[in-house]
Parts: structure tokens; sequence; C-alpha cells
């Protein structure tokens, strides 16, 4: 959200249709918050990340980046530390 905003988006959809930003979508959701989860049975991480850049590409939600942004000091820490 941060970086969509600073690029100019309004909304996710825009950010994700965007190949770069996500391939870096991608990255973070695999490569760097996966590996922070416990193993559950029956969960694949890649299919759900596939499942989660699909729900962001969808533009008639209309998520708005600012909006996500707005209150990330509130959500970074349980995603980020503590996922």
């Amino acid at each position: 959200a941060y970086l969509g905003a600073l690029a100019g988006f309004t909304c996710v959809h825009e950010v994700v249709a965007q190949a770069d930003f996500a391939v870096l979508v991608r990255h973070l959701m695999l490569a760097e918050a996966a590996p922070t989860l416990p193993s559950a049975a029956g969960l694949d991480p890649g299919p759900y990340a596939e499942a989660l850049l699909a729900r962001f590409a969808n533009p008639a939600l209309q998520h708005r980046v600012r909006q996500i942004a707005a209150d990330g000091s509130q959500k970074l820490p349980q995603r980020l530390l503590e996922p």
C-alpha cells in the first residue's frame, strides 16, 4: 500500500496490475512472510498467495492504498514482526 501510494496509484488493483509490483508482492508473501508461518495440515502458501493476488487484482473491490496505509502502524507489528 505504501509503495503504491508513493507511485501515485489510488487502488490496490492498479498496483498489482503493474508487473513489477505484482512480483514484489508475491515475493513478500512467499519469500518473506510464508517461511515465518507454522506448518498447518493442508495449507500451501503458494496457492493461498495466488488467491490473495487474484483478490487484490479485482477492480470491483476498490481497496484504496491510502486507506490501507493509514493504519499501517497498527498492522505492521502483527504482520511483519509476529505473523
